[in-house]
């Protein structure tokens, strides 16, 4: 049985997260706005899979490793473009016709972690339901934010709504820990559910063909979140902002 292959559309992950940034700002530039919002799509590896290759009913562990790994360059990327946007010159800016960074409101950053596609779709459903959670790698290294206020992290639905969780990537709840622990003004955090298990096992058969079955009290991924505010210092190498005053979290 051949694996899917995963495919990179965008190689460099630094220019489309700049293309994101410098977007938003020129929006806010057009009607004469200070930057207080920022946008950006985590975009995953397209699979393909050769019409004379049978898909393989589990996806394998290196597909995930490639599909993690570029997972978390966007979101290094994204941390680090943001910071050299800040360090720019107002007039290289104005120059550009982007708007600069609102220090007084601060930033809000919108990510949107977006579904898996594939070249040919798998008839098993297996592969298009996701157990491995995505993690970020190195997250010591991401550089400090003092101007974002506000982080929000959301999964894209596709480009048709459903509420099976299909083609999900689910987020590891350590990762929004790990984020905000380098954003030291921040004073929000949305979470739209990213953890996509039902809460509680389904009785009906149909139900739990379709949805995801819960993992049970000794792998429930809350463990891990719970342990990251627990230890902070120890899991996160730094402490969550005293600045924080609200949290939405669906999970």
């Amino acid at each position: 049985m051949h694996p899917i292959t995963p495919l990179k559309l965008e190689p460099d992950v630094d220019d489309r997260v700049q293309a994101s940034i410098q977007e938003c700002a020129a929006r806010h530039a057009e009607v004469g706005r200070l930057l207080t919002h920022v946008t950006h799509d985590l975009d995953m590896l397209l699979l393909q899979n050769l019409q004379e290759e049978p898909v393989p009913y589990r996806e394998p562990v290196h597909e995930t490793t490639a599909v993690n790994a570029h997972f978390s360059a966007q979101l290094h990327a994204l941390y680090e473009q943001l910071a050299a946007y800040h360090a720019r010159t107002a007039a290289s800016l104005a120059e550009a016709k982007l708007a600069s960074i609102d220090e007084e409101k601060g930033v809000q950053v919108e990510i949107t972690v977006g579904c898996q596609s594939f070249v040919r779709y798998p008839h098993c459903q297996h592969p298009i339901y996701h157990a491995r959670r995505l993690t970020l790698q190195n997250p010591e290294t991401l550089p400090s934010l003092p101007f974002v206020l506000k982080l929000r992290i959301l999964h894209g639905s596709g480009p048709v709504q459903d509420f099976q969780f299909s083609r999900v990537r689910p987020v590891s709840l350590r990762v929004p820990p790990e984020c905000l622990v380098h954003l030291p003004g921040v004073v929000e955090i949305e979470l739209s559910w990213l953890w996509e298990w039902l809460p509680v096992p389904a009785a009906g058969q149909p139900i739990r063909h379709f949805t995801r079955v819960w993992e049970g009290p000794w792998r429930d991924a809350r463990h891990d979140f719970g342990a990251a505010i627990e230890k902070q210092e120890e899991m996160l190498g730094l402490r969550i902002p005293a600045t924080l005053t609200k949290a939405r979290l669906w999970f």
